[in-house]
């Protein structure tokens, strides 16, 4: 979802990234944008090749905050203040816009 909202909201955005420039052009509901190559597997796109072992940390994005303060324990770094950036402004912090998405 984050990432359709992202596409949608930064038109022009990678115009170098072919699956960005067909976005745009195509302007796809969420289902369309579902089956299109730019929203397939992003993160194993990212972290092909690369073995579990390898990784010092993984986190959910659904579980940032937890995440985050994980990762800073594990780690021992101190404690942050960690604002939001790059918030949909039409979804506001936390707040779940996918089921009317979804359903139509």
């Amino acid at each position: 979802m984050s990432h359709y909202e992202f596409c949608r909201r930064h038109p022009g955005a990678s115009a170098d990234d072919p699956n960005k420039a067909a976005f745009d052009a195509m302007q796809p509901s969420l289902l369309e944008f579902a089956r299109m190559p730019i929203s397939v597997n992003v993160q194993r796109q990212y972290l092909a090749g690369v073995p579990m072992s390898q990784l010092a940390f993984v986190g959910l994005v659904e579980e940032f905050d937890r995440g985050m303060e994980l990762f800073r324990r594990i780690f021992g770094l101190p404690e942050v203040v960690l604002e939001p950036e790059n918030v949909n402004p039409g979804k506001g912090i936390g707040g779940k816009t996918a089921g009317r998405q979804v359903r139509g």
